[in-house]
């Protein structure tokens, strides 16, 4: 319910605004926003909003510049010793709160994004590729799109149905159907609905017992 609340806080502007407000006088807590609902916030590209999430929450990155860094650095860290001593049971856990809303794995989570089952999760680089860096490679039906609709509203997701009449705009936290005559425009972004920085807002401890469970065979 509080993710729904937030999700539609920053669907307006004036809304986000008042958010923002908020996190600066301790209301809400600036905790209390994951990566994506803070890319959604600066989406306004209102000063305001930008400054309160600087200082308040964080800086979230959109480019690939420093990628290769920081998976070289986590890759350091999650040894293979480190990640064998880890807790696959904790990671699904971590999972469910970082991943699920867009991801399924043994038939648990959500349709948004892709399926992990039966990727290479395995491969310490490519789960640390495509975790750090979900910009690096983007298939089409997952690029981040923006709707602006007439009556000042904006959401961001990917595209689950496009037709003549209407669009189907899905998130971490809602599906919804927008018609044609209620649109503004309709912007596709090269950048990944998965923000960057995930791997921020764990400990390195929650990060290795996530690897653990995203590299295991079976539901924990």
């Amino acid at each position: 319910e509080k993710r729904l609340a937030l999700t539609l806080l920053a669907q307006r502007e004036s809304y986000a605004r008042a958010l923002a407000e908020a996190i600066e006088d301790g209301l809400v807590p600036a905790r209390d926003l994951d990566t994506s609902l803070a890319r959604q916030l600066r989406l306004w590209n209102d000063p305001h909003i930008n400054e309160t999430l600087a200082t308040h929450w964080g800086l979230a990155r959109e480019s690939s510049a420093s990628a290769a860094q920081e998976i070289a650095s986590w890759k350091s860290r999650l040894t293979p010793e480190r990640i064998a001593a880890a807790d696959p049971q904790n990671g699904s856990k971590v999972f469910a709160q970082s991943c699920a809303s867009c991801h399924t794995l043994f038939d648990q989570g959500n349709d948004i994004g892709p399926e992990l089952t039966g990727s290479n999760r395995s491969d310490l680089d490519y789960l640390l590729a495509n975790i750090v860096d979900p910009n690096a490679v983007i298939g089409q039906d997952y690029l981040l799109t923006i709707v602006q609709t007439k009556d000042g509203r904006s959401a961001a997701g990917i595209v689950k149905r496009d037709t003549p009449a209407s669009l189907t705009l899905a998130n971490q936290a809602e599906t919804v159907t927008y018609a044609r005559s209620d649109i503004k425009s309709v912007e596709r972004l090269e950048v990944s609905l998965m923000p960057p920085g995930l791997l921020n807002a764990h400990s390195e401890s929650e990060v290795a017992d996530l690897v653990a469970y995203l590299r295991s065979q079976a539901s924990q």
